[in-house]
């Protein structure tokens, strides 16, 4: 499935443009541009994103508000593996194709997972 497609980017995307600097439009919206960096909330659990990008000379900020915090954190390591690229290349990505870093909280449940698996096949 294509980013842009996906439920829970259909109220931010196509994404919406304000300046930064520069003297190009002061609002623009679409897939336009190139990505030049993306950052995600520090406040747990994460459910913004931040992008910047240039257009014809121009950078813009687009805030990106994603309930759900662990697609908030692919979608934060997709953009991340596509900075420079278009924006509208970027909405063409199939998420499948990236699978993002676990979290420790990721960490800690595969590793109680595989110790009661290996408590229950010693019981046995």
């Amino acid at each position: 499935m294509k980013i842009r497609d996906h439920i829970s980017m259909q109220k931010c995307w196509p994404p919406s443009w304000m300046i930064l600097s520069g003297s190009g439009d002061k609002n623009l919206n679409g897939e336009i541009g190139l990505l030049k960096k993306v950052e995600i909330s520090q406040i747990e659990p994460p459910t913004y994103l931040f992008l910047i990008m240039e257009h014809q000379g121009s950078c813009y900020l687009n805030t990106m508000m994603i309930k759900d915090s662990k697609f908030c954190r692919q979608v934060h390591f997709v953009f991340q593996q596509q900075i420079g690229q278009t924006i509208q290349k970027i909405g063409d990505s199939e998420l499948l194709l990236f699978q993002p870093p676990s979290t420790p909280k990721d960490r800690k449940n595969k590793s109680a997972k595989k110790i009661s698996t290996r408590v229950a096949k010693a019981a046995t």
